[in-house]
């Protein structure tokens, strides 16, 4: 359980500079799998930065209107 927060933790700080170009800040719930013991720092941080990628995309979706 530990060693899966300090991931998710590490994952958030290597991500902050593209969090920090989002319009909103954002309250993030995160649900941690089992498999997520088995698994390296740059899968779940290239996961993060692709739905960090998708909520850019919709902000200014929402915001052309």
């Amino acid at each position: 359980r530990n060693r899966t927060k300090r991931l998710l933790r590490e994952t958030f700080r290597l991500a902050k500079k593209e969090l920090d170009k989002l319009d909103t800040n954002y309250d993030w719930v995160l649900n941690a799998r089992k498999c997520l013991l088995d698994v390296k720092l740059g899968e779940p941080l290239k996961e993060f930065k692709i739905i960090i990628e998708q909520i850019r995309k919709s902000e200014r979706e929402i915001n052309k209107d």
